[in-house]
């Protein structure tokens, strides 16, 4: 139970102190593997209904970065039609979990805690069909989940995303560079990215409460799952040179967490950039330190306290210099300036 290597890699090479985002590690990885056990041992995964059912996490958990005080953003996928039955006592044994082992559930934003049917996921992507909510489960499935159930119905399941993402590879045109950016991913993820900052603008103005941590999380955690995921998109053709292996390549990659992703950048990066990326993983790091404790997040309910100002403060400074770090990476580097140019706004 440890960081992924990438990101060990990183921090062996640039000497990086990452102690919480460690210690963050370890918590996700223990928390999930526990609620695995728990959960297969009532519910023994056979070639039955249970087949059909899984259960995946989202979020920090997902992600490998949970404290203490993280939601346990879940989702019940179907895979079939189960027995109602088996899907409300499957149902209601995880929620049995949750409390028994003293997780915090999911807030109450009509995402998480429901349940979600697998091929909606992947058949309606795009028009009027594909909601901001399928938008944002199938994003998230693809750039940060764990199954807690069944690890083979959650492979298939992305495989099936990534398939539909990549239908024009399979379309044999002897014109087409096989190693180019698959666009209607890159696309779909920009919309997702997009999509969840104008909804934070919503949020804030119909409900400010809370406000100033989720806006932490917008700029900080959420920034850094979307620049490992473009990255992760931006290097393709770096990275192959056969179509036939655009699909190996992408579910390869969006198995690791999001700062793996990230990480993983570092070979293409000059010294310069290669700063950038260790400034952007210390200032995570501190990041997380100063979130992980219950009263961190109490403290900044009340944005107009002392408190609040004074730690929101250095929460922004935080945010400011990864975004200067991304900057650096994605527009200056000369690995990425040119695909950035090229696809990151038309």
């Amino acid at each position: 139970l440890t960081m992924h290597q990438d990101i060990i890699n990183l921090a062996q090479s640039l000497n990086l102190d990452l102690q919480f985002l460690h210690t963050a590690s370890e918590h996700s990885s223990a928390v999930i593997e526990q609620f695995r056990s728990d959960l297969q041992r009532k519910f023994p995964i056979s070639a039955g209904d249970e087949s059909k059912i899984d259960a995946v996490v989202h979020g920090s958990y997902a992600r490998e970065e949970a404290t203490v005080g993280s939601d346990f953003d879940y989702v019940i996928i179907l895979h079939g039609l189960p027995k109602p039955s088996l899907i409300r006592d499957f149902i209601n044994e995880f929620q049995q979990i949750i409390v028994e082992e003293s997780i915090k559930p999911p807030g109450k934003e009509g995402l998480f805690g429901e349940i979600a049917n697998a091929a909606e996921l992947y058949t309606r992507i795009g028009l009027e069909a594909d909601t901001n909510k399928t938008t944002t489960r199938r994003i998230l499935l693809l750039t940060e989940s764990v199954s807690v159930y069944s690890d083979s119905s959650h492979e298939s399941l992305i495989n099936n995303i990534i398939d539909r993402y990549c239908v024009d590879y399979d379309e044999q045109d002897s014109e087409l560079d096989q190693s180019r950016i698959p666009r209607f991913l890159l696309n779909d993820i920009i919309r997702y990215w997009r999509t969840i900052t104008v909804d934070f603008a919503a949020k804030r103005w119909w409900s400010p409460e809370d406000s100033l941590l989720r806006l932490a999380k917008l700029r900080i955690s959420r920034k850094l799952m979307i620049a490992g995921s473009l990255a992760s998109v931006f290097l393709t053709s770096k990275r192959i040179i056969d179509g036939n292996d655009i699909k190996t390549y992408l579910y390869d990659e969006f198995r690791k967490p999001a700062l793996a992703r990230l990480a993983g950048t570092a070979e293409f990066l000059d010294s310069s950039g290669k700063i950038a990326l260790g400034n952007i993983f210390s200032s995570y790091n501190r990041f997380l330190e100063i979130i992980g404790p219950k009263e961190t997040r109490q403290v900044l309910k009340d944005a107009k306290s002392q408190q609040a100002i004074k730690l929101w403060k250095e929460i922004r400074e935080i945010g400011e210099t990864i975004q200067s770090g991304l900057e650096k990476i994605f527009y200056l580097e000369l690995s990425f300036c040119e695909i950035t140019r090229r696809y990151g706004l038309f």
